[in-house]
């Protein structure tokens, strides 16, 4: 015995209309196909993270700024996926540098054309783990994380950096609170 499992968009297609519903699966379907020849053409494929569903392993998501949000300097939400940024840490809602640590990465990413995260297949508070970059009008990779470091509002997480963001700690960033889980 078998048991199929819908998602919400699923469900909602199947109370619609039947002309909607066969146009709707024809897409679906033509998307598998495309996918397909993506796959054996040796090309990439990037999930844009908007579908929903939970996904196990490592994969790339890309979103809009104008469709994404700052909660503070290590977590970011890029269009409906929460993601924990790795390998900092910055401080929490109370901290004197809380405030400004948020509206620091949310002008970074307001000057971004695109966000690009590589999540690592991991979770941390029902956040996914990534390392993402917001992609500049020029075509420039800016690292966030690095960026938070860099002006003091943010700090190497060695544990989960391996210390990676080290060499970009100030004075500033230095004097931030670092979690025992660092």
């Amino acid at each position: 015995m078998t048991t199929e499992t819908i998602s919400l968009s699923e469900a909602r297609l199947a109370k619609r209309s039947q002309p909607r519903r066969k146009v709707a699966l024809a897409f679906l379907g033509l998307s598998g196909i495309v996918l397909m020849a993506c796959a054996a053409t040796g090309l990439s494929v990037v999930s844009s993270g908007s579908f929903g569903g939970a996904q196990s392993g490592a994969r790339q998501i890309t979103g809009y700024p104008t469709l994404s949000r700052v909660i503070d300097a290590d977590t970011i939400v890029v269009e409906e996926t929460r993601v924990r940024l790795d390998g900092i840490s910055a401080p929490e809602r109370g901290h004197e540098a809380y405030t400004k640590g948020k509206w620091f990465v949310a002008d970074l990413m307001r000057e971004a054309k695109s966000i690009e995260c590589d999540l690592e297949g991991r979770k941390s508070y029902d956040r996914e783990v990534a390392a993402c970059f917001f992609i500049m009008q020029d075509g420039t990779r800016i690292d966030p994380q690095a960026e938070a470091v860099k002006a003091g509002l943010a700090r190497d997480c060695p544990r989960y950096s391996g210390g990676r963001y080290k060499q970009f700690e100030t004075d500033d960033s230095r004097a931030l609170p670092l979690p025992g889980y660092c």
